[in-house]
């Protein structure tokens, strides 16, 4: 699917249904387990929702496959197949608008995660997919008093008042996940595992894992942080420490780089809680020096001048 694809895309002419998803627990399989739940909507609530998902597809230039470093901007969207995702867990869920998942009370509504615009033309199903912020939790909103500007005057609110943002994170459609905000697809879709699992690829492999006296130190430094996957599956592609010449320019550099490295005997990194950030500052070839003011400086893009 293409940008002039995902433009064409028909929403004007669907039928609406919002579907509210909270924070899912873990099956017992290690899935997300989602429950959602549907709720009636006005005919204007419906057309803001088609104007909202017009325009975030309006917006993409660009479609480029989905890749764990990929990001998405400037036009820019991405593309993985559902199949590799979650996607079919809110699939099932959203599949039919039943009496018994119906939303009756604010108090349903409240605290979730993302929601959920299920768009249906004939016999093809969009669902398009939105983030929520902490306004939506009931301790936020009981933290304020719900106002409204009319006519140059400040009123009251219903208290039951919610802000629908104009756009979406990503679209499920045609089997595949179209993600506009990669950071919200990966939260909500509980795409974390990926990069735990990259990650558990780089320690075993041997070239990666033979430049160490031992990587437990280095798994204990990355656990669950997902900024630290992300740059530990940016060491594995750049792959430096793959490199003979990198990494003995490394051994004889690093004190010059102001990096704490320290190396055993036989030339192997002994990692440690201290030395692990600049270990993979290292690897990842982040830290420069400026030719003008010999500052040192720990940088994210690399490409060469």
């Amino acid at each position: 699917m293409n940008a002039d694809d995902i433009k064409a895309l028909d929403f004007q002419n669907a039928t609406v249904t919002l579907w509210f998803f909270k924070q899912p627990q873990k099956a017992e399989d290690g899935r997300p387990k989602y429950t959602g739940r549907w709720l009636e909507i006005d005919n204007e609530i419906s057309e803001k929702l088609k104007e909202s998902a017009s325009k975030t597809c309006e917006k993409v230039d660009e479609v480029s496959d989905f890749s764990l470093l990929s990001s998405t901007n400037d036009g820019k969207a991405l593309s993985i197949r559902a199949d590799e995702t979650n996607a079919d867990l809110i699939q099932g869920q959203t599949a039919g608008e039943l009496p018994g998942k119906k939303i009756s009370k604010v108090k349903e509504v409240l605290n979730s995660k993302f929601y959920i615009a299920k768009f249906v033309v004939g016999d093809s199903i969009i669902l398009a997919c939105k983030k929520l912020d902490s306004t939506w939790s009931t301790k936020k909103s009981n933290s304020f008093i719900p106002a409204a500007f009319n006519e140059a005057t400040l009123t009251l609110a219903p208290e039951n008042t919610f802000q629908l943002p104009k756009n979406f994170d990503f679209l499920i459609v045609n089997g595949l996940v179209i993600i506009a905000n990669k950071a919200a697809f990966e939260s909500v879709l509980a795409y974390k595992e990926a990069h735990k699992e990259d990650f558990q690829a780089l320690l075993g492999e041997e070239v990666f894992s033979s430049c160490f006296t031992d990587t437990a130190p280095l798994e204990a430094f990355i656990g669950e942080n997902k900024l630290l996957l992300r740059r530990a599956c940016a060491v594995r592609e750049k792959k430096h420490y793959a490199s003979d010449n990198f990494m003995t320019n490394l051994r004889t550099r690093h004190t010059e780089y102001k990096l704490v490295i320290n190396f055993d005997g036989n030339h192997k990194i002994i990692p440690c809680t201290e030395t692990c950030r600049d270990i993979f500052t290292a690897l990842l070839d982040h830290r420069l020096k400026s030719g003008f003011s010999e500052n040192f400086y720990d940088v994210t893009d690399t490409s060469p001048a």
